[in-house]
């Protein structure tokens, strides 16, 4: 299909889920600073939350950190 990658392995398919989810992410943190009704916004940010689960189980599976670094030990004080 034009516009997709070629999906020939596992690892392919991971990576291709992971930008997806990348992509879901991105849009629902976006939209959450725009939403002002309360229940919304609830709903928003734990659909956020789930997508965030997902991209940890699909880093794992593709053996990378599932959290980054400064979410692990925090940022360096500046």
């Amino acid at each position: 299909m034009a516009g997709f990658p070629t999906v020939t392995t596992t690892q392919d398919a991971l990576r291709f889920v992971l930008d997806i989810e990348n992509t879901q992410v991105s849009a629902y943190a976006d939209a959450l600073v725009t939403i002002f009704t309360p229940a919304l916004r609830v709903t928003v940010a734990s659909i956020l939350a789930v997508e965030a689960e997902h991209m940890s189980v699909i880093l794992g599976e593709l053996h990378q950190p599932q959290a980054s670094q400064s979410l692990v030990t925090g940022n360096a004080p500046t």
